[in-house]
């Protein structure tokens, strides 16, 4: 019964699950059907790669579509019939596919196109497929109608089409656009002309031959252009071989690679135009020969490629031996301007390809827009630009561009070569735990046996202490007692030897508690069971003494509670140390070192000392404070202070002789970092006593010793130069003042012994005088600056009348020199006064006026003074022969002449410096070669 139920239940559920399905399938709407043709072959890593991300996001997204993908093979046709075998493939699987019916007898070429069931829409990547299509445009029927998404086509074509069995030429190119509207000249008979005429997507209209027809097919399709980085290849080739000499094409003679070479061709000569160029066409040379040649070691070489694999397609080699080849023998880069699979073709260095996610996505709406029905020929191309850069890290580092590739931005490495850790990261693994079992097992053994030693040596050690105890007591000056609990001695051991005998002021009385050397304090402590521990000093008397001088007895006494009674119920122990060999010993020491650190401070010697081995020892404030370091008992010196060159030899020297290296004493002059931020000059000296294995050092702060040295070097230079100027001034002046006394000489003389009356001598005896009289005036000043004995006169005065005197001068006396004197003052009155020395005021300008008169030969001589903020600014200018600009820097120096042939003593200008000094103010000079200069001085406002 129960089996009948369950059989009928079941062939209802059968029932109600068939009728639900076939409503379901009822209600679905038409599948979308969408072909996808590669123009290239599977080898074409790129295509293929967009081909496969294509299929994969639109069964992602679209569940329920259809996708039917082909590769056409472009590439390596080698005639027309080739591509319309690979064509015919690729639809009649597709109508398999879709379960259309086929003729496989027919073998028309319009038989390739089956009719019945044409897609949703029709994907095209790369140019060459849907040329070849377009071809067959009369053959279509309804697949004219179906609308096409080009994915990665080029933005022109060759206006030849695609024919592989003719040479491909881009002399003459087509927008990809302009094939919108395909047009054909016909034959047509009446029945295939009334036919035409029913497409709708045929536009059909009688030409002037005979049955003649010219008919317009109307296409609907858009997608995504793309623009090859091939300059951007090109760029970064030259980053990564900054050296390269030769470039090699190498590649097959294809529609797209053809196209692409004569790009590159093009921008290399504007990239790089002192690089060779040459190419290898594939289909025109051997294989192997290829190979050869890419083979060969060579510097400053690359080779470029689209999309060429190395394979042993048409090779005598094996897979295998060219992957060897190439990944180990190969020495020159090869760079390809699409992407591959590096980690099957590990030799490729890599390039800046173009972004396969951007195609895919921009051709995925546009699919979208085209299966839902609507006309995509209105939209735009897209056009695929982004780019990134891909190098294949292993290729680097074997061809050595690694360093190269580090300095750029944005890189996307592929194939990294594994770590050490990362490649052997098992046997690392295995390895570590049974190192570690190995070294668990060692540590146990070794603790075990360090524990065995530990016991053994503690035996060892305990035995000779308890035999150095026994000698110690007997022959050191420690003595022993043991106290009862109500203070009874009950042993007392002196000098190493047990006695009953003591004194009366012994330090082990009877009883402890009635011990006059303790407190009421101390004994209260020890009955409290509390351990006491003081100092306790005898005169010579064995009295107590509240003072500790050098002559009395100093013990320590201990007194210790005992928690186990292990003789005669003792409860106490008390033990006394002479310290009196230790504190004199320690007194002797610490005068020693009070004595020695007074010495070396007074000296101000530092000095330093310590064992070679440990480093302990001590230290003076005076080396502190020399080196500017503190001592640590224990620590090396550093020399943390002292300059590196110096503290090189410091260290060598310590560093020798802690190596056993006893080498002569060591002095040198040193410069050191003080606190005051300054560097002081220390006189080191480090000896080595061997007989007490110690290093001794001592310094000495010689700043001042320094500082005289400086002053008698500056001293001696000074007195050097006063020599030197002293010698030149000897020199000009016996040439300056000869020359005007020989002329009054020798005039004077022919006037004398004249009878006529000579009056043509008469100026140039009164000339002479003047220059004999200026030249030792301007001595007496120059002397009488020096010496500050000149004292001057302020006063508030026009310098109107100063001007007007110094042009009358100056005009007066221009020793036949055709000069226009010009002067220029402020057009304010009050501008015009001043508070200073009018005589030297007159002096300065009277002085630069002379020297611009002397100088200059034509044109004019121009002197004024105008307001400034910081006083009254003078000038005189001329048009004379100019001072060189490293001459002005001397110019104002003592008898300093440019020209040895002007008479001049060389001491005017200095002169002119020394009173503007002595007045507060500046003095300067603007000049060019041959154009002439400007003297200028500022005096101050007084007040």
């Amino acid at each position: 019964m129960r089996t009948w139920i369950f059989c009928s239940v079941s062939v209802i559920l059968l029932f109600f699950g068939i009728a639900v399905e076939a409503a379901v399938c009822a209600d679905t709407p038409e599948k979308k059907r969408v072909l996808i043709i590669n123009s290239y072959g599977e080898q074409i890593a790129w295509s293929r790669s967009v081909t496969d991300s294509l299929e994969s996001k639109i069964h992602k997204m679209y569940p329920d579509w259809m996708v039917y993908s082909g590769n056409l093979k472009t590439e390596s046709a080698t005639y027309i019939g080739a591509t319309i075998l690979t064509l015919r493939s690729i639809l009649w699987g597709y109508a398999e596919r879709t379960l259309t019916r086929i003729d496989a007898t027919n073998l028309q070429s319009s038989s390739i196109f089956v009719q019945d069931d044409v897609p949703n829409a029709l994907i095209w990547i790369g140019e060459e497929g849907f040329l070849n299509y377009i071809s067959h445009i009369a053959q279509l029927g309804k697949w004219k109608e179906v609308p096409m998404v080009l994915c990665a086509v080029k933005d022109s074509v060759s206006s030849r089409g695609w024919f592989p069995g003719e040479k491909f030429r881009f002399d003459s190119k087509y927008g990809i656009r302009d094939y919108s509207v395909v047009t054909k000249l016909l034959r047509m008979n009446p029945l295939d002309v009334e036919k035409a005429r029913k497409d709708k997507n045929i536009h059909i209209t009688k030409s002037e031959e005979a049955e003649t027809y010219r008919l317009d097919y109307y296409l609907n399709y858009s997608g995504n252009v793309i623009k090859q980085p091939i300059r951007e290849n090109l760029e970064l080739i030259h980053r990564l071989l900054p050296d390269l000499q030769e470039l090699i094409w190498v590649d097959d003679d294809s529609y797209r690679t053809t196209e692409t070479r004569l790009e590159v061709e093009k921008v290399l000569k504007e990239v790089l135009p002192d690089v060779k160029y040459s190419k290898m066409i594939h289909n025109r040379m051997n294989t192997d020969s290829i190979y050869d040649v890419m083979l060969e070691p060579a510097e400053h070489r690359a080779f470029l490629s689209y999309s060429w694999n190395i394979d042993a397609m048409h090779s005598k080699r094996s897979d295998r031996e060219i992957d060897s080849l190439f990944t180990n023998v190969s020495t020159v880069p090869l760079f390809t301007l699409t992407e591959r699979n590096f980690n099957k073709d590990n030799y490729w260095v890599g390039g800046i390809f173009l972004d396969g996610s951007q195609m895919v996505n921009c051709t995925l709406a546009m699919l979208v827009r085209a299966v839902r029905g609507d006309s995509i020929m209105a939209l735009p191309f897209d056009t695929v630009s982004e780019s990134r850069v891909v190098l294949n890290r292993t290729a680097l580092e074997r061809y050595g561009l690694e360093q190269a590739a580090d300095k750029l931005k944005g890189v996307s490495y592929v194939h990294i070569p594994p770590t050490f850790f990362h490649k052997y990261e098992r046997q690392l693994l295995v390895g570590t735990l049974v190192l570690m079992l190995v070294v668990g097992y060692l540590l146990i053994g070794w603790r075990r046996h360090k524990y065995n030693k530990q016991i053994q040596a503690d035996y060892a050690r305990y035995k000779r202490l308890y035999d150095k105890l026994q000698v110690i007591y007997k022959n050191s000056s420690i003595d022993f007692a043991l106290y009862s609990g109500d203070g009874k001695r009950l042993l007392r051991i002196v000098n190493g030897e047990s006695t009953a005998e003591s004194g009366e002021y012994d330090l082990f009385c009877e009883n402890i508690f009635e011990s006059p050397h303790l407190t009421d304090d101390l004994k209260e402590q020890i009955r409290l069971d509390r351990i006491i521990n003081c100092e306790i000093s005898l005169d010579h008397n064995g009295r107590q003494s509240r003072t500790s001088f050098a002559e009395h007895a100093v013990y320590q006494l201990i007194v210790k509670p005992l928690y186990e009674v292990n003789y005669r119920n003792s409860s106490f122990m008390a033990i006394a140390i002479n310290l009196t060999p230790t504190l004199k010993e320690r007194r002797e020491k610490e005068r020693f070192e009070e004595l020695f650190r007074f010495a070396s401070d007074s000296s101000q010697v530092g000095v330093v000392f310590y064992d070679v081995d440990t480093a302990v020892g001590k230290a003076t404030n005076s080396w502190c404070r020399n080196m500017n370091e503190e001592f640590v008992s224990g620590v090396f010196p550093v020399y943390g202070q002292v300059v590196e060159e110096d503290r090189d030899f410091l260290l060598k020297f310590q560093q020798a002789i802690r190596a056993g290296d006893v080498q002569d004493a060591f002095c040198r002059e040193i410069q050191v970092n003080g606190k005051d931020d300054r560097k002081h000059w220390i006189r080191q000296h480090m000896y080595f006593i061997q007989s007490s294995n110690r290093l001794v050092e001592l310094s000495l702060n010689i700043d001042e010793q320094k500082s005289n040295e400086k002053r008698l070097e500056k001293a001696k230079q000074k007195a050097e130069e006063a020599n030197e100027e002293t010698r030149c001034f000897l020199n000009s002046i016996s040439h300056e003042v000869r020359t005007p006394l020989n002329a009054i000489v020798g005039f004077s003389t022919i006037l004398a012994n004249s009878n006529e009356t000579g009056e043509e001598y008469i100026p140039i005896i009164l000339r002479n005088t003047r220059l004999l009289n200026a030249l030792i005036k301007n001595i007496l000043d120059l002397s009488a600056l020096d010496a500050g004995k000149i004292t001057f006169c302020y006063k508030q005065f026009n310098i109107e009348k100063v001007f007007i005197d110094m042009g009358s001068y100056i005009r007066n006396n221009l020793d036949e020199h055709s000069l226009k004197v010009v002067y220029e003052m402020p057009e304010c009155e009050e501008e015009r006064f001043i508070t200073t020395d009018e005589e030297y005021l007159r002096k300065l300008l009277l002085n630069l006026l002379s020297n611009a008169v002397k100088f200059t030969n034509e044109g004019s001589v121009t002197f004024g003074c105008r307001r400034r903020e910081y006083g009254l600014y003078f000038y005189v200018s001329d048009t004379g022969c100019g001072i060189a600009p490293e001459d002005q820097k001397s110019i104002f120096n003592r008898f300093v002449k440019l020209d040895a042939y002007v008479q001049g003593t060389g001491l005017g200008l200095a002169l002119c410096k020394s009173i503007v000094k002595h007045l507060g103010g500046k003095i300067g000079v603007t000049s060019e070669k041959g154009k002439g200069s400007t003297f200028w001085f500022v005096l101050p406002n007084v007040q």
